[in-house]
């Protein structure tokens, strides 16, 4: 009995020595990644930084061949073990693979083989058995590289793999390094866009005008310094364009055009322009990221049309009409939406790679985001704004009215910049000193005026064609004929008035006189005429230059 208690410690001890000596045995991989620092939140082809395995043996017995690191990035992967390379298109070559690096005497395998599956975002690595009679401590480093991550959608804020070992084959994650980090920050990739940043244009609806810009300009900001690239310098090279903004227009009349067009940067970068013009038929702009972009500072990349004068040398317009274009335009507006391109899919229907980088493939590629529409163009009717500053009726006095349609005359042409002859309606609001407001029209389509509810159509005075001045001729009225059409409007007052002709070029004139006329008492003379408010209001003056002149 007394022996038997003497054996059994020494035979724990060899129990243990021999558990232990196996454990020993095995080979143990200490984990490292260099993460990427930025990452878009809406790519679709997003670099993830490399992981590094450095396996140690720990004796004399191998791995097992067939052990498998699993490698979970919980996002999808957009390419594969074949995918971006020369041979399809791309730049450069940088498909999903392991490489191996030899420290000491070690002998290192190759591994046997890289599976990826895509949508559920993982890379399985299959090692070969590292042979017997290896020097204990050296080691063999195998280093995954070339992932890219479709991280648009994944809410993710940075990107942590989980990476673990096939049980039972001698292979073993050091203890705490099973989850490296391979995307730092996963970032908004633009500052919001707000609408243009010079403009927008004004054109009127004749189409033809020296006398108002239709230069405009968005800018476009990256929201952290190294999102705008190249195709040198995005993914190492391997990819098939660098980093683009897409503009896309609307509302281009039929026959007209975008035009003068170009792509500035705070960089300096001035090339990349997929086309200096826009049409209804390609109603799109390309600005490509090309080399020399700053990687170091936040960039700004702007489409500019209708270039000025330190830009070409000499004005120029953004906007021109063809042979095709119906004039007068509809009035309305040009806007564009812009958003980060290429824009597609991770993946095809069936869950397999883009490999295509003319198509659907490209690399980068995003889901966007779009800002937008803005307004680019404002069309406008080319219209006349007139103050009368004195008018009188009532009370043994009277105001005569006239409004001349100017268009017919040879600087009204379109041959001087000007205008085509155009008949328009006209519309006149009154505001008494004391009173109420009120507006007359004198036909269909003329303009409204804001904080009065409606306009009363009269048909008083001469010089009217069905409601309309004609090119060339006059409208000649008296206020108290005025007044006479209109229900519940005061006899009696004295104020301004204020008019909008629908036609450019009309020239108007007021006078105040004795009610009889019997020449006791004229006084009159022409009437302000207003800068088109949809160019410049009021309220710019005397910032905005003068907005109201006899100069007509």
């Amino acid at each position: 009995m007394l022996r038997i208690k003497n054996i059994l410690p020494v035979f724990v001890v060899l129990l243990f020595l021999g558990v232990a000596s196996t454990a020993f045995a095995q080979v143990s991989c200490n984990v490292a990644s260099t993460p990427v620092s930025r990452d878009s939140a809406t790519g679709l082809t997003e670099p993830a930084g490399d992981i590094t395995f450095t396996c140690t043996q720990g004796g004399s017995n191998p791995s097992t061949a067939g052990a498998t690191i699993s490698v979970s990035y919980g996002i999808t992967i957009t390419n594969d073990t074949n995918t971006p390379a020369v041979g399809q298109g791309y730049l450069a070559s940088k498909p999903i693979a392991v490489g191996v690096q030899v420290s000491g005497t070690a002998v290192c395998p190759a591994v046997t083989g890289v599976s990826v599956s895509n949508t559920t975002g993982q890379v399985v690595i299959t090692m070969g058995s590292v042979a017997p009679g290896t020097t204990l401590g050296n080691s063999c480093s195998y280093t995954l590289t070339g992932v890219l991550l479709g991280i648009a959608g994944s809410g993710a804020t940075s990107v942590v793999a989980t990476v673990s070992v096939s049980p039972g084959n001698n292979l073993l994650i050091t203890a705490g390094q099973n989850t490296p980090t391979v995307v730092t920050s996963v970032l908004s990739p633009l500052v919001t866009v707000t609408g243009t940043t010079l403009g927008p244009g004004v054109v009127p609806t004749t189409g033809v005008s020296t006398s108002f810009s239709t230069v405009f300009s968005i800018a476009v900001t990256e929201n952290y310094i190294d999102m705008f690239r190249d195709s040198t310098t995005f993914n190492s090279g391997a990819s098939s364009n660098g980093v683009q903004l897409l503009f896309t227009f609307a509302g281009i009349p039929t026959g007209a055009q975008i035009q003068n067009c170009a792509m500035l940067a705070t960089s300096g970068v001035t090339t990349g322009i997929s086309s200096t013009t826009a049409t209804p038929a390609a109603p799109t702009i390309t600005l490509t990221v090309g080399a020399g972009i700053n990687l170091s500072a936040i960039d700004k990349i702007t489409l500019k049309c209708g270039l000025s004068a330190a830009d070409v040398g000499g004005p120029a317009t953004s906007f021109a009409t063809g042979a095709t274009t119906t004039l007068p335009l509809a009035a309305g507006s040009i806007t564009v939406t812009v958003s980060l391109a290429p824009i597609g899919t991770a993946l095809s229907a069936t869950n397999a790679v883009l490999n295509s980088p003319t198509t659907t493939g490209q690399i980068p590629r995003y889901t966007g985001p779009s800002f937008g529409p803005f307004n680019v163009i404002n069309i406008i009717p080319l219209t006349t704004h007139m103050i009368f500053p004195f008018v009188s009726v009532g009370n043994g006095f009277d105001t005569g009215l006239v409004i001349a349609n100017t268009t017919a005359d040879p600087y009204g042409g379109t041959k001087f910049g000007g205008a085509a002859a155009a008949a328009g309606p006209v519309t006149v609001a009154f505001y008494p000193s004391s009173g109420t407001p009120f507006c007359v029209s004198t036909g269909a389509g003329a303009a409204t005026v804001a904080g009065i509810a409606s306009c009363t159509t009269v048909t008083a005075g001469a010089g009217l064609t069905s409601g309309t001045i004609a090119s060339g001729g006059s409208w000649t009225v008296l206020l108290s004929a005025i007044v006479a059409q209109v229900t519940g409007a005061p006899t009696a007052f004295s104020g301004y008035g204020f008019g909008i002709a629908n036609f450019p070029f009309a020239h108007p004139t007021a006078f105040v006189a004795d009610a009889a006329f019997s020449g006791k008492f004229a006084a009159g003379g022409p009437a302000l005429v207003l800068q088109n408010p949809a160019v410049t209001g009021r309220n710019a003056f005397p910032t905005g230059g003068l907005a109201e002149s006899l100069g007509h």
